[in-house]
């Protein structure tokens, strides 16, 4: 029960409580869980049939980042690089925007909580994608950190990127997303700005 459109570099919040449908619907999106009815569409194709050069333009965090705890953070964007095709100026670029220069001869295994989700942040940019889709990239991260993942979020919104972020903590995606859905038991109940969903939902 979720019908919606996103249009390009716009910046979307998926909220929701746990359990809302909100990650099942960014698997869908992604074409790896099948929808039970009706079709995702990316750029006027079937997610199903989407070519695999459209996908490689698809950035994402999951709540397996698909990091490798045994190599370092530089080996581990330089495997990932390889499948992106991005070279290791990108790489050292996005490890100094990150403030991940430092440990990149760290294994990710010994990383910090916020510094391993920068990671998996960074490792979703590698591409350069127009479409990047983060579930929860703030959870479990410290205040700071926390700030310093938002920051640098808002900068990838003011590039022009699609952004669709997951989260049940509002005070983080309504930073990053003028548009949030609100979801409750996998359907969509509400659409719009904050101030949409206050009035729609009768709350100060």
């Amino acid at each position: 029960n979720v019908t919606c459109s996103v249009m390009a570099g716009e910046s979307v919040g998926l909220i929701g409580p746990n359990g809302a449908g909100k990650t099942t619907l960014v698997r869908t999106i992604l074409g790896l869980v099948s929808p039970t009815s009706g079709q995702v569409r990316l750029w006027g194709t079937d997610v199903a049939h989407l070519p695999v050069d459209r996908k490689s333009r698809i950035g994402f965090l999951l709540d397996e980042p698909g990091l490798y705890g045994e190599l370092t953070v530089h080996e581990n964007l330089t495997f990932w690089g390889r499948a992106y095709n991005a070279d290791e100026g990108r790489i050292s670029d996005l490890l100094k925007a990150w403030n991940l220069w430092d440990d990149r001869d760290t294994l990710e295994k010994n990383l910090s909580a916020g510094n391993r989700q920068k990671l998996g942040i960074v490792r979703a940019l590698l591409p350069d994608p127009p479409l990047l889709i983060l579930d929860e990239p703030t959870s479990n991260l410290d205040p700071m950190v926390r700030l310093q993942v938002v920051n640098e979020l808002q900068t990838l919104c003011r590039e022009g990127r699609t952004l669709v972020v997951t989260s049940h903590d509002l005070f983080d995606v309504q930073r990053l997303c003028p548009r949030l859905l609100l979801l409750r038991r996998g359907s969509l109940v509400a659409d719009g700005t904050m101030d949409d969903l206050q009035r729609h939902l009768g709350v100060g």
